[in-house]
């Protein structure tokens, strides 16, 4: 629940809190903990300060929001959908020995990607992409200026390190990347 009140709500986590009524009360309280969620405020400080910068600078600037939860990316993703945001969610490969599925996920995953970077390089509206464990490892993002770790786990320096290595490569080319780093 830490992570996002709205995973207590969720059909692919639910059998997790069992014992724990589902009730119109209950449900109030998660969205009342999601909506006072003060990482939410930082987020809209991160959408501001692109939305600002796509005004006197044309390169590509996008937000990419790393999360573990499926209940968490459609959460977050939602929420910057209210924020005006152009979103796309990147979610993690089926859970499938089929190689067919996963070609097509594979074919989707990239088409997803090029549309965000497409979104990015028109600046018409801030571009943000909800990245499930599918944007470990493999993609390039150098298109993003900004890396949000929204619920990771933090016993794994290396995911954390993959996340951010997808944006880092832009480093190089450009002094737009955001540095800051919040806990």
């Amino acid at each position: 629940i830490r992570s996002c009140p709205h995973n207590f709500i969720h059909k692919n986590y639910r059998k997790s809190f069992e014992q724990v009524p589902s009730n119109d009360n209950i449900l109030q309280l998660m969205n009342d903990a999601w909506g006072d969620d003060t990482r939410l405020k930082l987020l809209k400080t991160i959408i501001d300060e692109e939305d600002r910068s796509m005004k006197y600078d044309m390169s590509a600037r996008a937000i990419v929001i790393f999360c573990h939860f499926i209940g968490t990316i459609e959460s977050v993703a939602k929420w910057c959908r209210e924020q005006g945001c152009d979103v796309f969610e990147l979610r993690g490969a089926p859970q499938t020995k089929d190689k067919n599925k996963l070609k097509e996920w594979e074919k989707k995953q990239k088409n997803l990607l090029y549309n965000a970077e497409k979104s990015a390089n028109k600046n018409d509206k801030v571009t943000v992409l909800v990245s499930g464990d599918g944007g470990t490892v493999g993609l390039d993002m150098n298109w993003a200026t900004h890396a949000v770790h929204w619920d990771i786990q933090f016993g794994q320096v290396e995911d954390i390190c993959q996340k951010t290595w997808r944006l880092n490569r832009r480093r190089t080319e450009s002094s737009d990347v955001c540095e800051d780093y919040c806990v």
